[in-house]
């Protein structure tokens, strides 16, 4: 797969991967692999395996009858089974083949799977297609309209809602392009007490920059360069927690610490690295930024974002794929699927992209023949992948009981 450019490399045999640019423009964990065909030697640099980027954990998929999804143009699966699949020759569907060999098969439709679709056909590589085993475009970044009364309807994102990072981030220049609404946050809060009073969102930030900015982030920052050895963050929480003065200080900064830690990496304080938990810091990826809320959802940044993919039958929806097999006695990759009907099917590739969420690797839904290298497979085990509900709540006009300014009661 070559990407001649300075922002996009490939090379062999080193298998050198470059991304200054591309990084932003995913909103998820993705692992992305580059898997090659025949006489590739499988050791550590064979497979291609980076995190780039963080946001909310797979969603559950669950629909009602007051909800649908957003329409997309994209194909379903294929009901034949078939060594590959080829388009029709008046255009109309799918039908078996054995002679058809796609350039990429990417798995994965999601941001990083799309971008990587996009990015090709921009390098005028257009013998492509996107496996996805879900039936929308988006992966987490997905949109549920849900009618909460009578001809009233709120677009419900069930995965991702943030762009983080501030103007920065290429989803806000997506957002532009494509005329999206975004509204600013700056994640003004109202924390109530046990006896109904709260604090204000003034007092708010106050006692935020005081306890968790300058109080518990500078402590644990000197930890970081001070320790020998890494920690689980919850030793440095109890130890900042110890030299607090009062039990309002104490319960307060807990706050901060559940609300811009735990909630924020869907991890318990326990279970996040001293070394390593703010790496994302640097990368404009966390809380601690300037932040956009997307009021039509995420679904509604993506699909147009994949429209060129959907409209020349690029994505193939319903379908999940089983096993990749890469050995090196295969002329080509063959990346075998099961379809929303119940076939099975075999599509044949050059080169393969895999972008599914990390949640889905560790859990092994997907079989590689050869496995993939030990080195990848540590990498998956030890990298964490959170989880978070989300309840949604709907309220009655007259039973509204906080400031109207405020994006986030505590």
């Amino acid at each position: 797969l070559s990407a001649p450019s300075d922002d996009y490399s490939f090379s062999s045999p080193q298998q050198h991967f470059s991304i200054t640019k591309m990084n932003r423009l995913f909103t998820h964990i993705a692992w992305v692999f580059l898997l090659g065909g025949r006489n590739h030697h499988h050791d550590d640099t064979d497979v291609i395996g980076m995190v780039v980027a963080a946001s909310s954990p797979l969603p559950t998929s669950k629909t009602s009858s007051n909800t649908h999804h957003p329409t997309t143009a994209a194909m379903k699966g294929s009901k034949q089974s078939s060594l590959s699949i080829t388009e029709d020759d008046d255009g109309s569907g799918y039908s078996s083949s054995s002679e058809e060999i796609l350039d990429v098969v990417i798995i994965g439709a999601g941001w990083a799977g799309v971008g990587a679709a996009n990015l090709l056909v921009k390098r005028g590589i257009e013998n492509i297609r996107i496996l996805e085993a879900k039936g929308h475009i988006g992966g987490r970044a997905y949109t549920e309209i849900h009618e909460f009364a009578p001809g009233q309807q709120v677009p419900i994102d069930m995965g991702a809602m943030w762009i983080h990072g501030g103007s920065e981030n290429i989803l806000n220049t997506l957002a532009l392009k494509y005329k999206i609404r975004t509204d600013p946050s700056g994640y003004d809060t109202v924390i109530y007490k046990a006896d109904g009073t709260s604090y204000n969102k003034d007092q708010v930030e106050e006692l935020r920059e005081r306890l968790f900015e300058q109080g518990f982030f500078s402590f644990q920052s000197q930890r970081q360069r001070t320790t020998d050895y890494d920690e689980p963050l919850q030793k440095a929480c109890d130890l900042f927690l110890s030299q607090l003065d009062t039990l309002e200080e104490k319960k307060l900064t807990k706050y901060f610490l559940r609300t811009a830690i735990e909630i924020e990496y869907s991890g318990l304080l326990k279970d996040h690295s001293l070394w390593w938990w703010n790496d994302d810091y640097d990368l404009g990826g966390s809380i601690a930024t300037e932040g956009y809320f997307v009021p039509g959802g995420h679904s509604s940044l993506i699909l147009p974002f994949a429209s060129y993919l959907t409209e020349n039958n690029k994505i193939q929806l319903n379908t999940t794929v089983t096993c990749i097999d890469y050995q090196d006695n295969k002329e080509v990759i063959e990346v075998h699927c099961s379809c929303e009907d119940g076939s099975e099917i075999i599509c044949k590739a050059r080169k393969v992209i895999v972008t599914v969420p990390l949640g889905v690797l560790k859990a092994n839904r997907i079989a590689f023949l050869p496995k993939l290298p030990k080195r990848t497979q540590k990498a998956i085990r030890r990298i964490g992948m959170g989880k978070m509900n989300k309840i949604f709540m709907f309220w009655s006009k007259e039973d509204v009981f906080w400031p109207q300014d405020a994006e986030i009661l505590g």
